[in-house]
């Protein structure tokens, strides 16, 4: 029994060493199997890094450019707004000039109006005049012929009138030419104005050709600035996920290194424990063996003492056959002593137990 025992022992020690072995095996591959899984998690990490890194560069340029062409752009706009202000300011003086041309338009008009006036007022009082000069010389005639005057008299009061006429004639000539000149001064002004207003004019076409084209400009910078803005959040946004990403993978990573190295601790107390398995199956063995050498030295002195008890055995059988047949005997019960004590002995029993 234990020898069998003993094999039964050995048996399950050596089943305990292939399972071993088998884990051993199974484990070592599995650490294989994930270290070259973990390697190559580790280098598409890595190309997803460099993408990731390369990307953010790209994107940190061009948010560079972007915020360039941003300040840029307000820049430009800034200077717009300032020439739109002094185009509007030059427009306001242009029509203020407009405004000042036209009332001294009308204000000339209206002095030549009045100086054209005067001009016939004076032709008409210088015809006058000259009638009543004619009227008085010729009453001096008649005055002169009908000997009420002398000729001398006559002489200086023509010359008197004709003095005073011309004298008349000279000082509405002299504010007539004032008026005249006060109109080629206001016409001058009124040109000179005008040309001017035409100038003006002329700036302020450009001007405003320029700042329509300078609009235009701004608004298609700022539509591309609106474009670029909004591939920026979307580059932003690619980023942000592609960092979640890179983040999961890298604590995905860390714990599949965590995981190797707790596999690879195992499998360095596997060929220990291994090893134990393998001293403890070498072990039994040899206590088997120890154990049949004694079981087959107990069973040979088995045989022996078997042997020995045949023979006395045999001796004993042929004793028994050099014996004389024995006398019988037919007892009753009451004869029988022995049923008599039994019989006797469940009385008591049956006394005791009520």
């Amino acid at each position: 029994r234990e020898l069998a025992d003993a094999r039964r022992e050995l048996a399950d020690a050596q089943v305990k060493l292939t399972d071993a072995q088998a884990e051993l095996d199974d484990g070592r591959i599995q650490y294989e199997d994930g270290l070259a899984e973990y390697e190559s998690g580790l280098a598409d990490y890595e190309s997803g890094l460099k993408e990731y890194q390369d990307a953010l560069a790209q994107f940190q340029e061009g948010k560079a450019e972007y915020e360039d062409g941003l300040a840029q752009f307000e820049e430009a706009k800034a200077k717009y707004e300032d020439g739109l202000a002094e185009y509007e300011q030059g427009r306001a003086d242009y029509e203020d000039g407009l405004a000042s041309f036209s009332s001294g338009q009308q204000h000339y008009q209206s002095g030549r109006k009045r100086y054209q006036e005067s001009v016939a007022l004076f032709e008409q009082q210088k015809a006058e005049g000259e009638k009543q000069l004619q009227a008085a010389i010729a009453q001096l005639q008649a005055a002169l012929g009908n000997g009420l005057i002398t000729q001398e008299q006559f002489d200086a009061q023509v010359a008197a009138m004709q003095a005073q006429a011309e004298q008349q004639l000279a000082a509405a000539q002299a504010q007539l030419d004032a008026a005249q000149a006060q109109l080629d001064a206001a016409w001058k002004e009124l040109d000179e104005g005008a040309t001017q207003l035409v100038a003006a004019a002329n700036q302020l076409s450009d001007a405003k050709d320029e700042l329509d084209r300078g609009k235009r400009e701004l608004d298609r910078v700022e539509a591309e600035l609106d474009d670029a803005k909004r591939e920026l959040d979307e580059g932003q946004a690619e980023l942000d996920d592609a960092q979640d990403e890179l983040d999961d993978a890298a604590r995905e990573l860390d714990d599949a290194k965590r995981e190797l190295d707790d596999a690879a601790a195992d499998l360095a107390k596997a060929p220990g424990e291994l090893a134990d398995a393998r001293q403890e199956l070498d072990d039994g063995w040899k206590e088997y063996r120890d154990g049949a050498a004694e079981a087959d030295e107990e069973f040979a002195d088995a045989l022996r003492e078997l042997a020995d008890g045949q023979a006395e055995l045999d001796d004993a059988y042929e004793q028994l056959s050099e014996l004389e047949p024995a006398d019988t005997y037919v007892l009753t019960r009451i004869e029988n002593t022995g049923y008599s004590a039994f019989d006797n002995d469940t009385s008591i029993i049956a006394a005791i137990s009520l």
